[in-house]
């Protein structure tokens, strides 16, 4: 299940579960790195992370949970965390919050790219590491360890809450 879907669905389980409020926010995180030396491959790397949070208003009280789980289970044992834990602070809460205040803004940002990095294929990206560094390494008899690197990350957020702000924002 996509991220978007899952904090919506999350926010319909906080409203059923009695949550007077509730913002839930999904990011998604991919990075590669290529390092050659002296022409040669030295090391790849690739992570992908991904999570989503869900913070509630219950009974008087604010929790939070979160969670790397987009099953429909786990999202709503997470909901239900977050609840309990709100409830249970509410008990000691002595201040009214006035979700009015709120955020309901809506809207899109993407950073503008000639080119997607993470569309150029990887063989290309490591060939043209393996060429700078060879290039490099035969440029003078001096130079003996020549490196280059490459890095190319993508992040991607959603936030979302009952008032109905709906915000996505994806940085390369």
């Amino acid at each position: 299940m996509m991220p978007e879907q899952a904090i919506e669905i999350a926010l319909e389980e906080a409203r059923k579960m009695g949550a007077e409020y509730a913002e839930a926010r999904a990011e998604t995180d991919l990075s590669e790195r290529v390092q050659a030396r002296n022409g040669e491959v030295e090391r790849f790397s690739s992570d992908n992370d991904a999570g989503w949070g869900i913070h509630v208003l219950a009974g008087g009280g604010w929790g939070f949970s979160s969670s790397a789980s987009t099953e429909q289970g786990d999202i709503r044992a997470t909901v239900q965390s977050a609840v309990d834990i709100a409830r249970a602070s509410g008990t000691r809460r002595k201040s009214h919050s006035d979700v009015s205040l709120m955020p309901t803004e809506q809207g899109e940002y993407a950073t503008l790219l000639a080119q997607d990095p993470l569309a150029v294929p990887l063989n290309e990206r490591v060939g043209l590491m393996q060429e700078v560094s060879g290039r490099i390494l035969s440029a003078d008899s001096r130079v003996k360890v020549a490196t280059a690197s490459l890095g190319v990350q993508r992040a991607e957020k959603v936030y979302a809450n009952t008032q109905g702000a709906r915000i996505r924002q994806r940085i390369t």
